[in-house]
Parts: C-alpha cells; structure tokens; sequence
C-alpha cells in the first residue's frame, strides 16, 4: 500500500456564503476518520475538496508532499491514489456489473482482470457480473460501487453517506468491507448522519459553522 500524507491547513470555501471557514486535517494510512454535521454544513464540499474534485478558495492543501494549487486538474493522481463510494452509487446503468468495476481500469490503461474477479468474489457480487445496474438492489449497487472504488488499490478511501440508502443487513456488510480495507491499509474517511457509523469509526470530527471540532 502507498503511504498516505494528506495535510489542510486553514481551507476556506464559499458559494455565495461562507461554507468551510478554518479547516485544518491531516490524513494518513492509519486514519479511519467519520466526519458528521447537519446537512448544508459543508460535509461533501470537504469530502469534494479532498477528493482533488473540487477546489478551494484560500489555504494550502498539501498531498504526499506536493501542493494541490486551485484551478489545476489533479485527474490522475486522485485515480491513481482515491477511491471514491458515494451514496447515489454513481454507476452507469447501460452498463454491466463488471463493465462498471472496470471502468477505472480502463481510464487509467490497466488490465488487471484477476483483480477485478478477486473484488467481486470478496463482496460477494460474482453472479451479477453480467447484469445490469438497472437490475439490481441498493445493496448490490452499493457492492458494485465498492468494488470499482477499490479497483486500482488506492490509498484513501472517502465515502460519502456509503449507507444511507441502505437497510441494517447491507449497512453492516458495507461498514465491515470498509473497516477490513483500512485494517489492509487504507484510509478511510467517512462522512454521515448516522451516530452508530460515526461510532465505528476510531475518530469521529463534528463539522460546524466552518469547522472541525472533536465530537463530545
């Protein structure tokens, strides 16, 4: 596993009001980090942020050691080094199972097909690999959805409300897939509305008027 060093120091961002205002993190391999708030507090725009999707306004944003600078595209290094799981799924329903397991793959020009069957046979989504996303549960969604998060062996995981849509079964099974990446190595950074997810998680940052604060 690649060794992770992601460091914020002081990020703002605004849309027309101030949404994040002083927000100061560092992430490693050995973070698994739950980040609550109210909706509108600014959760997905921090998620988007460290996700090199979306750009900040003022602050400094350092990635293993080198400056992301606003405006540029960081496309290759967040496929390279991001896997990103998202409540909506985000899966191309003309697609396969498969077909969308690999689609990073094909972005990024690998052929790792022992890869993409190792994942599936791991979430337990073999026996979909040939159907459509048209056709599937929210919880197979969300394993499909895992699986090309994982498929180019990042480093960081974000997820963004992974559970939302689901029932408790599909919850634990998702939770439990999570907790066993970052036990591999990986970081996990989660952001919720569920206290019990939050819980699981070894540290959980109340996202606040701007800020992160610790969770009492």
């Amino acid at each position: 596993m690649d060794k992770l060093l992601i460091e914020l120091e002081n990020i703002k961002k605004s849309f027309n009001r101030p949404v994040l205002t002083n927000i100061n993190l560092s992430v490693k391999n050995e973070t698994f980090l739950a980040i609550v708030g109210k909706s509108g507090s600014g959760k997905s725009t921090l998620l988007n942020i460290i996700g090199l999707i979306e750009c900040y306004d003022s602050g400094s944003y350092h990635f293993n050691g080198i400056r992301i600078n606003k405006y540029r595209d960081y496309a290759a290094t967040r496929r390279k080094n991001i896997g990103f799981i998202f409540q909506s799924y985000n899966l191309i329903p003309q697609l396969t199972c498969e077909e969308n397991i690999r689609l990073p793959q094909i972005f990024d020009n690998v052929n790792d097909n022992g890869r993409v069957k190792s994942l599936m046979n791991l979430l337990d989504i073999s026996a979909l690999a040939n159907q459509r996303i048209t056709t599937l549960s929210g919880g197979e969604k969300q394993r499909v959805a895992i699986a090309r998060a994982l498929v180019l062996n990042p480093s960081l995981i974000l997820a963004d409300e992974p559970t939302g849509n689901l029932d408790p079964i599909n919850q634990d099974i998702v939770f439990s897939v999570l907790r066993s990446e970052h036990q591999n190595g990986r970081a996990v950074l989660i952001i919720t509305h569920d206290d019990d997810i939050a819980k699981m998680a070894k540290c959980c940052l109340t996202l606040e008027g701007g800020s992160l604060f610790e969770t009492t």
